[in-house]
């Protein structure tokens, strides 16, 4: 039968506190890994394509703009950020126009926009 023992540890504060300290160094540098893999995707996204035959429509540009690599970049209407959580990170790459699901979203992109325009959860 095991006798039962105790265990004293020493110096409980240092230890606490260096362990703190790894945790913050991976947390940076999960952020710092994330931001460029969201750097890398953002950097796939394919250019506007063409417009339809015969189209008189006037593009602004305001989609591919606000698709952005980091925290809006300048524009309220971006999404795309890193969130660091408290035991993940995520990476985000979006816009919120309120027209960009229909036009870039692979469940909600309408019929108009198929086959013509990427969606965001294409493989890259």
């Amino acid at each position: 039968m095991a006798q039962p023992f105790k265990v004293r540890i020493s110096g409980d504060a240092l230890l606490k506190s260096k362990l703190e300290g790894a945790a913050g160094d991976v947390s940076g540098t999960l952020v710092k890994a994330t931001h460029k893999a969201v750097t890398l995707v953002h950097q796939e996204i394919p250019a506007y394509p063409p417009p339809p035959p015969l189209s008189h429509y006037r593009r602004t540009g305001t989609l591919g703009r606000t698709i952005t690599t980091m925290m809006g970049a300048g524009d309220p209407n971006a999404l795309s950020r890193v969130e660091a959580l408290a035991i993940a990170v995520k990476g985000f790459i979006g816009t919120r126009l309120k027209y960009a699901p229909w036009v870039i979203d692979e469940k909600r992109q309408v019929k108009a926009h198929r086959g013509r325009w990427y969606t965001l959860q294409e493989p890259i």
